[in-house]
């Protein structure tokens, strides 16, 4: 995708946001700008974006970028609808939850539904993981791989997905996180007396987010949405203790990536920056483009290509290091293999043919990222 492409999009998003002039740039290469928003899940929100401009409302693209946020308005429907039912019989067995990231951030948009979720996450009270799993198997979910993570993925047709979550983060890698969130409900608030939901004090969310958004970054990438997320999301709470936040996040080892994507977030969103060209672009400081770049080329959910370079690092010996990683990827250690095969592991005779089993099968399930992935090693 073309840098000039991407920057249009941003401008005519920063437009909305910030309830100025609409900047109508992108309209000059709609297909792209589709491509872009497609990528980092800005689809519905563009949808609305385009509504505001002169383009030809009868065209091909206009009518599918309006099928895909009425989609994607339809989606959030049918969560919120099914939510409820879900939180009431929370309320009923006396479980505790905390409704997460983009449930909270959402509301920080101008209009909420067109904010483009996957899922629902919600962290529960661990210790009714099976009646939840009871409740939710019989309204219809199908389940995969119960209890072997930091949360339980639950899912139905047409479009349900909601993620229960036990811990914040997988104990296995990110042990350091958990222990960190562990006195959870010093860091909570109840919403009301009469109801068993809680919510982050505000500088606690943010960390909370931080540290999400962290994980993404560091693991393959994130797309523009996020940076969106955190501009909307400081916005609004301008009155963050951010000594608090930073000394916190450096018990994280992640308070210089706050600073420096806290900084990126305004420099991409905030109205001084509302030349229509590129100028705003080529005025960022380097390590600030170079952070940007990274994300507009990951998409929402990062790419192999951010991956494989964040684990390869910054090694001398190239080729040992492709090596090492291949090898992994192959034959993971022992702790990354029974988190992705944990019955197996529950009987260790059975492990050696647990690694065989990976190789024979790949050419039937998972060929194609591995292919890709092996690609992206080799460009590196």
């Amino acid at each position: 995708m073309l840098l000039e492409e991407y920057i249009n999009v941003i401008n005519a998003i920063r437009s909305y946001v910030n309830g100025e002039k609409m900047d109508q740039a992108f309209c000059s290469n709609l297909a792209g700008a589709y491509q872009i928003c497609k990528k980092h899940n800005l689809t519905a929100l563009m949808a609305e974006v385009l509504d505001r401009t002169d383009v030809d409302k009868r065209s091909p693209i206009y009518q599918r970028w309006q099928m895909e946020k009425n989609q994607a308005v339809y989606k959030n429907v049918l969560m919120d609808v099914e939510r409820e039912e879900i939180i009431a019989f929370f309320e009923e067995k006396n479980i505790w939850y905390l409704l997460l990231k983009g449930l909270i951030i959402r509301e920080y948009y101008p209009n909420p539904a067109l904010r483009e979720m996957s899922d629902n996450d919600i962290l529960v009270d661990r210790k009714y993981m099976k009646d939840i799993y009871d409740f939710m198997v019989g309204r219809g979910y199908s389940i995969k791989g119960y209890g072997t993570s930091n949360h339980d993925e639950y899912l139905k047709k047409p479009a349900y997905n909601f993620e229960m979550h036990r811990a914040l983060f997988d104990k296995d890698d990110y042990e350091s996180w958990n222990s960190y969130f562990d006195n959870i409900f010093d860091k909570l608030t109840k919403k009301s007396e009469n109801s068993l939901e809680y919510v982050f004090k505000e500088e606690d969310f943010y960390i909370y987010f931080m540290v999400h958004t962290y994980k993404h970054y560091a693991s393959g990438g994130m797309g523009l949405r996020t940076i969106l997320d955190v501009y909307l999301y400081l916005r609004k709470n301008k009155e963050l203790d951010f000594s608090y936040v930073e000394k916190e996040l450096g018990k994280l080892n992640i308070a210089d990536f706050e600073k420096q994507f806290r900084k990126l977030c305004f420099d991409v969103f905030s109205v001084n920056k509302s030349d229509a060209k590129a100028d705003w672009y080529e005025g960022l400081p380097t390590d600030e483009k170079n952070m940007l770049d990274y994300i507009m080329g990951a998409g929402t959910y990062g790419n192999l290509d951010n991956l494989v370079a964040n684990k390869l690092g910054d090694d001398d010996d190239v080729k040992k290091s492709k090596f090492k990683y291949v090898f992994r990827r192959v034959f993971p250690d022992y702790k990354s293999f029974k988190k992705y095969h944990p019955l197996i592991c529950r009987y260790k005779v059975l492990v050696p043919f647990g690694y065989l089993f990976r190789i024979i099968k790949l050419p039937f399930t998972g060929w194609k990222r591995a292919m890709a992935e092996l690609k992206a090693v080799l460009r590196k």
